[in-house]
């Protein structure tokens, strides 16, 4: 019964346009012009919500293909709405349906729309078949144009519809440039957006490190083609910005990275969306000296209110949560500090002035929401430091951090208590080293009647086991040297 529901529902909507006689099979909308009002609207909208089942699919097709193929000379006009609305209405149903993959008639149409339309909402709309438009006889040359009008389009005053479609379509000629035979136009165009760290007018209003990133992505697609459509079918390099952006050919001298970072050492930094994309772009580029990474990295962690002006929200969507100011940029900081590899990290460790600061944040107080994340984030700077020596210091700082912890019943904890899981597992390896006896910590932490929070409580087992078991094989070792039989 509900199959013949949908078929009278389709025959319905095609047939009841107020004003005019009904359709035909060749045209269910009727004489022209068309009546173009809410009625008209709402059965578009009812035929377009129509599930994609075979008793429905072939009618439902041509409803929204008449419509979507309508000029204004054949819709009346309507107050309410503009006449390009409800052509739009139409196409967005058919390009997000699986009509395409099963009417021959709605691919032959979107063969020809993606290729000729000059209305950039309609293209928008269209992007979810780009990926199987590319795949037809004409995808090369369509390709092609695709280069060619995202050149243009980058230059352009900033439009968001504009920089939604170059993201669209960067993404599909990554995936099928090589297949396609213009690797070498695609790689030269991710290039030229990656080396500007997506910096042109078209993207002036905020949208810098999104579009560079669109890039980037596209460029590790085109040498990577992934084998399917699917986000698990693609390895984590894929949206590892830093991973991929080492492959590509971009360097900076001394000189030319001072005066990128220069606006980041103003006396006031003027602070909007851009800072992070400057921050991004600094930390991206190769051939700069460890010490001028190592003085930014210095000036972001010490960061104090008086240094930021005001959140410039210029550009910034209206939904957008503004940043609060010097907690996100430390957490950028900590961020690019805590994925460089080790050598590159024990080399930034080499500054005196940034190894101060790293002790000093070692030992700074837990419970700050604001800060919590950026220290959680440094703990593998801080190992790092702790393993160059001077760690006593610190270590019993983290006893009593662990301590302060797991004693806590309320507030934020998440943060807290993986930067005191983190500090439990250092402490069971390095505390012995220099003296330090903790298992009275961990004997403190077990014997907690009510241990909070339960995590914590849970590692505290996992590491007071691994204290113990280092302290047996350290006896054992020391009964066989001596000749003693172990227990």
């Amino acid at each position: 019964m509900w199959k013949l529901a949908l078929i009278a529902c389709v025959v319905a909507c095609a047939h009841a346009s107020p004003g005019h006689d009904g359709g035909t099979r060749a045209d269910p909308l009727g004489p022209r012009p068309v009546r173009y009002d809410d009625a008209f609207v709402a059965r578009v909208r009812a035929v377009g919500a129509l599930p994609d089942v075979v008793e429905v699919m072939d009618e439902k097709a041509r409803v929204l293909l008449a419509v979507a193929r309508l000029d204004d000379r054949e819709l009346t006009e309507f107050a309410g709405l503009p006449k390009a609305f409800v052509r739009e209405l139409a196409v967005g149903f058919l390009a997000h349906s699986n009509l395409y993959g099963n009417v021959d008639a709605v691919r032959t149409f979107f063969a020809e729309r993606v290729r000729a339309s000059t209305d950039e909402r309609e293209q928008l709309l269209m992007a979810p078949v780009f990926r199987e438009v590319l795949r037809g006889k004409e995808g090369r040359t369509l390709a092609l144009a695709w280069i060619d009008w995202i050149e243009r389009a980058l230059v352009r005053m900033p439009d968001p519809v504009a920089l939604e479609i170059v993201h669209a379509r960067l993404a599909q000629l990554g995936r099928f440039g090589a297949q396609l035979g213009i690797a070498t136009e695609v790689r030269a165009l991710c290039d030229a957006i990656a080396r500007a760290g997506g910096a042109f007018a078209l993207s002036a209003t905020g949208g810098e490190h999104a579009l560079f990133q669109a890039a980037v992505a596209a460029r590790y697609d085109l040498a990577h083609p992934p084998r399917g459509y699917h986000v698990e079918d693609l390895p984590r390099e894929r949206f590892d910005l830093w991973a991929v952006y080492r492959d590509l050919p971009r360097t900076a001298s001394d000189g030319e990275f001072d005066q990128l970072a220069a606006p980041l050492f103003a006396p006031q930094i003027h602070f909007d969306a851009h800072t992070f994309e400057r921050i991004a772009t600094c930390f991206a580029v190769r051939g700069v000296s460890a010490s001028r990474r190592a003085k930014l990295i210095l000036r972001l962690l010490s960061l104090q209110p008086a240094d930021l002006s005001k959140f410039d929200p210029t550009g910034v969507p209206d939904f957008t949560v503004l940043p609060r100011g010097v907690p996100e940029l430390f957490t950028a900081a900590a961020i690019v500090f805590a994925r460089a590899n080790p050598s590159e990290m024990d080399t930034l460790l080499d500054d005196s002035e940034l190894r101060r600061k790293v002790a000093e944040l070692a030992v700074r107080s837990l419970g700050d929401r604001d800060y919590d994340e950026g220290l959680y984030l440094l703990h593998p700077v801080f190992v790092m430091l702790l393993h160059r020596g001077d760690a006593k210091p610190i270590l019993a700082k983290w006893i009593q951090d662990v301590a302060e912890t797991a004693a806590r019943k309320d507030g934020d904890l998440y943060y807290i208590t993986n930067i005191a899981i983190a500090r439990m597992l250092a402490l069971a390896e390095l505390a012995p080293g220099v003296g330090l006896d903790v298992a009275p910590l961990f004997d403190a932490v077990l014997a907690s009647p009510q241990p909070s929070p339960a995590a914590i409580y849970t590692h505290a087992v996992l590491v007071r086991g691994a204290v113990i078991a280092r302290e047996t094989n350290s006896r054992m070792a020391a009964r066989q040297a001596t000749g003693k039989q172990a227990p």
